[in-house]
């Protein structure tokens, strides 16, 4: 954002597209948590753009314990993912569970701290960092490459712009050999489009793609001047350039472009990291057919992965059921009854191949690295697979022939199921 929307950005109530990320990242952390802590292993938190804590001018935290999980609409992603994680550990099963926060922040810090201090989190073990995330992330990460402990890390990387996304930098993260790693990230594709197309003089023909992003993050106008150089350490490679160029040669439109952006800095994430899997998972609301802009999760984990598909899949009832009722109009996927599943059934089949049969978990880390989020369930979409008859399922243990057990369409602790494609 520019300085002049950063001014007064936590004055004001809390935009639509921030309590998206928010309520996204609530949700990941709360079920990440649970799961993580069974290693045992301490769970670093990173806020790397932590903001004042607060919206609607609010300087003070609430001073009445919430202690149930309704998270009150002026929070921001300090004070929510402190709940969140003072939830967690409680509902965990873990003996002595442990996890350190940390919040780097540099122009709310003063903000930041007040707040933390008054709220009901001052006593946890965490830290407020003064700083840009660009300076101060190097020193954490040092001295986390020191201890002999091996913790594992979740870092939620929410800036304003697309500077400090620079591909050297998040491989720093690497450097203190975590137990786990998982990355949550908010690319602006749509600014590094904008801002690419500045810097060679390349006009933006969709003007709807400038009005309605306007809103979002204007960062991009801070970039005009911005060298090739500057993208390139984003993306720790130079093809977003043929983008652009396809573009200016009216070979792609805006959005496609923008689509390419973002593929290119998944796959980047993916090879340079290296990361296992990374999820773009486009936010869209007003119905919009065109994300607004796309959040990034990156994991090394196939848990991971499939935990992630399972928080959007809720998430978009929970927004849809809000937007049928007429209150603040926000969907992620389309409805599930206009819904056309074929694209997904062909990629689907086209990552199970010809190979003779797959583990479904396997199959749905693929599915959904390359291909992206559904509106169904595992389960629903198995089911819809086998009664379009292009799949056969061998389950472990078997169905018996009497019907008993109940054939099972999900994997489990004593459960195991493997597809093939029928004929």
């Amino acid at each position: 954002m520019g300085s002049s929307t950063t001014e007064n950005f936590f004055t004001n109530a809390k935009p639509r597209w921030s309590y998206i990320k928010d309520d996204l990242l609530r949700c990941y952390l709360r079920g990440y948590t649970n799961k993580i802590l069974k290693t045992r292993k301490p769970i670093i938190y990173i806020d790397g753009f932590a903001g004042s804590g607060l919206f609607e001018g609010k300087s003070v935290a609430p001073q009445i314990a919430i202690t149930d999980g309704k998270i009150p609409s002026c929070w921001g992603s300090p004070l929510i993912a402190l709940k969140t994680l003072e939830l967690a550990a409680k509902e965990s099963k873990t003996e002595n569970p442990r996890f350190y926060p940390i919040f780097i922040e540099k122009k709310y810090y003063d903000q930041l701290k007040n707040n933390v201090n008054n709220s009901q989190f001052s006593d946890m073990d965490l830290s407020i960092v003064h700083g840009d995330f660009k300076d101060v992330i190097s020193d954490i990460i040092e001295k986390l490459a020191e201890s002999s402990k091996r913790y594992n890390l979740f870092c939620y990387i929410d800036p304003f712009g697309i500077r400090d996304l620079k591909m050297t930098l998040l491989k720093k993260l690497k450097k203190a050999n975590f137990f786990t790693m998982e990355l949550l990230i908010n690319f602006n594709s749509f600014g590094f489009f904008r801002s690419a197309c500045a810097l060679y003089k390349v006009n933006v023909r969709e003007l709807e793609i400038v009005r309605e992003n306007e809103g979002l993050d204007n960062s991009s106008i801070e970039y005009h001047s911005a060298s090739k150089q500057f993208f390139d350490e984003i993306m720790q490679c130079n093809d977003w350039y043929n983008i652009i160029l396809d573009y200016k040669n009216n070979i792609i439109d805006g959005y496609q472009a923008e689509q390419k952006i973002a593929e290119l800095y998944k796959m980047q994430l993916m090879t340079e990291m290296p990361m296992n899997y990374v999820l773009d998972i486009p936010i869209r609301f007003d119905e919009s057919k065109h994300p607004k802009y796309r959040m990034i999760y990156a994991t090394m984990s196939e848990d991971g992965v499939l935990l992630m598909a399972d928080v959007m899949r809720k998430r978009e009832e929970i927004l849809f059921k809000c937007n049928a009722n007429g209150d603040i109009q926000l969907t992620l996927f389309e409805q599930k009854d206009v819904y056309d599943p074929k694209p997904a059934f062909d990629a689907f089949m086209a990552i199970l191949g010809n190979r003779k049969e797959k583990e479904l978990k396997d199959l749905f880390v693929d599915f959904y690295t390359q291909f992206g989020l559904i509106p169904w369930t595992r389960c629903e979409f198995v089911k819809m697979l086998e009664k379009a008859d292009k799949i056969v399922i061998r389950r472990i243990p078997p169905v018996k022939k009497n019907g008993m057990p109940t054939a099972f369409y999900t994997e489990g602790p004593s459960r195991e199921i493997y597809i093939k494609k029928k004929g």
